[in-house]
């Protein structure tokens, strides 16, 4: 599946279709053989040890969401299909991982920065006596 999907024979990939191939070769791993070298080199071309990490989260969560959905559908391919196929990932799964977070993270709301951006400078208010 991966291979006639995405192909081995590339030399020169970004970060982005590194963590894209990346998952997609951790779904092919649990519907059909996984392929070990294709794997190491993913995580060889990636450029820094948070890349690789990333690589690794990727590869890792293309295997739980296959093995997920396995459990309901018997036909490999319709798992492939879901799950790689075009309408596969949603907006914000590709806009986490595209800025480099892992979705988990990327659904922590963050905290307002404030007004004047001295408050960060200040103690908090029970810190204080008045």
């Amino acid at each position: 599946m991966y291979d006639s999907e995405y192909g081995t024979d590339w030399t020169d990939i970004d970060r982005e279709s590194i963590l894209e191939r990346a998952f997609a070769l951790g779904v092919a791993s649990v519907l059909d053989s996984p392929d070990e070298a294709e794997y190491r080199r993913l995580v060889d071309a990636a450029d820094t040890t948070y890349d690789r990490s990333l690589v690794e989260l990727a590869y890792n969560e293309g295997q739980r969401k296959a093995r997920n959905r396995k459990t309901s559908a018997d036909d490999p391919i319709d798992v492939w299909t879901a799950l790689v196929g075009d309408d596969a990932s949603s907006a914000e799964d590709a806009d986490s991982v595209a800025r480099g977070l892992p979705p988990a993270l990327d659904r922590v709301a963050r905290s307002p920065l404030p007004d004047d951006g001295r408050d960060r400078l200040r103690l908090p208010d029970f810190l204080t006596r008045e």
